[in-house]
């Protein structure tokens, strides 16, 4: 599936194959919520003592040497549902072919959207795990329990994981009326 986002930067990569526009895709978006008058409230001000709903994942994914094609097309695969499907606020995706690493950062409201996302894509999220191991984990926010228990795995395990607490801070998707 396509947007006029996703249009516009790949008339840019035809022109400049070597330049990176993601990080345009992601404001270009932003941008075009803005202009649809999409007032979303994802931060609840200062998260002193308590849950903030807020949370951001960063995961950093080591592709499986022969299988980056595979791992393409999982991925692909996979963010097309939840684009559909999913509970996630924005899901961007970076792969470094060179050093066979790639990048994916996803936004949610809160931990009912992260649980919501883990039960309705598990299979997804098992065909790109054929292709890759996590490396690192980045969890920025303050996770609940679920969350965090659902980051390890059923015998307790779990992969490098840092999580950062939220101070304080904002989001602004559509311009104050």
């Amino acid at each position: 599936m396509s947007d006029a986002v996703a249009e516009v930067v790949a008339q840019w990569q035809r022109e400049l194959p070597d330049v990176d526009f993601g990080p345009i895709a992601v404001v270009g978006r932003l941008m075009r919520l803005s202009r649809l008058g999409l007032d979303l409230q994802l931060t609840r001000g200062p998260s002193v003592g308590g849950m903030n709903g807020t949370l951001l994942f960063h995961n950093t994914m080591r592709i499986r040497e022969g299988h980056l094609d595979e791992f393409r097309a999982a991925i692909l695969k996979a963010v097309e549902f939840v684009r559909e499907h999913g509970p996630q606020l924005m899901v961007e995706v970076f792969v470094d072919a060179d050093a066979m690493l790639a990048h994916s950062f996803q936004l949610y409201a809160d931990d009912e959207s992260v649980l919501r996302h883990w039960e309705l894509s598990d299979p997804y999220i098992r065909e790109v795990m054929e292709h890759c191991a996590v490396e690192r984990f980045e969890v920025f926010g303050r996770p609940g329990e679920r969350v965090l228990a659902g980051l390890r795995t059923p015998t307790g395990e779990s992969f490098a994981t840092t999580i950062t607490p939220r101070l304080t801070g904002f989001t602004r998707l559509a311009t104050p009326r």
